[in-house]
């Protein structure tokens, strides 16, 4: 069966034009029904998109109709699918070979992980990596920036030297900044 649906303007809110065509031995008295069910339905869905609905809806009456009477009517050339041959291609895997391969696949990743790897991480030793709360427990942070601190510290005091008039070098400095600003101001 053929169905040709046309739009009107003002589709959906008026039904669309449908003919219906017999393909395979449909009766005119049965294309005269569906074409009957179709427009009450098209009736019932206006304001709403309906081809897809009654579309549907003739796929049923099809089926109910013809569906399982069809040996009964005209009977249908049953031909048997022609078996498929499939042609292997390649090697067949079986256990032994995927095992070769899989040994090979991880021999080639572990050849490409240490490409990638710098030599300092592959010669070097493992340690264990502490976590941010192990580091701080552990003591380590103290030492290290203890002892950075402390060498600075000492290079720092080899350098300078202290007057014993400390104190008045201290005075001679805030009289000669006091005197620059009102210097500054007065300008």
């Amino acid at each position: 069966m053929a169905l040709v649906f046309a739009h009107t303007e003002k589709y959906p809110d008026e039904p669309p034009l449908v003919n219906i065509k017999s393909v395979r031995g449909i009766k005119p008295d049965d294309l005269t029904s569906l074409k009957e069910k179709l427009d009450q339905e098209a009736t019932e869905n206006l304001g709403m998109a309906m081809i897809y609905t009654l579309l549907d809806s003739a796929k049923e009456w099809l089926t109910e109709k013809y569906g399982q009477n069809a040996g009964d009517e005209e009977p249908d050339k049953t031909e048997e699918p022609a078996e498929e041959v499939i042609i292997p291609h390649g090697e067949a895997v079986t256990v032994e070979s995927f095992m070769a391969w899989r040994e090979r696949f991880e021999a080639e990743l572990a050849l490409q992980r240490a490409k990638l790897m710098p030599e300092s991480a592959l010669t070097a030793p493992k340690e264990k990596k502490l976590s941010g709360r192990q580091y701080f427990e552990s003591g380590r942070h103290i030492t290290k920036g203890a002892g950075t601190v402390a060498e600075e510290d000492e290079e720092e005091e080899e350098d300078i030297e202290f007057d014993d008039d400390f104190e008045d070098d201290e005075e001679d400095m805030l009289e000669h900044f006091l005197a620059e600003q009102t210097g500054k101001s007065s300008a």
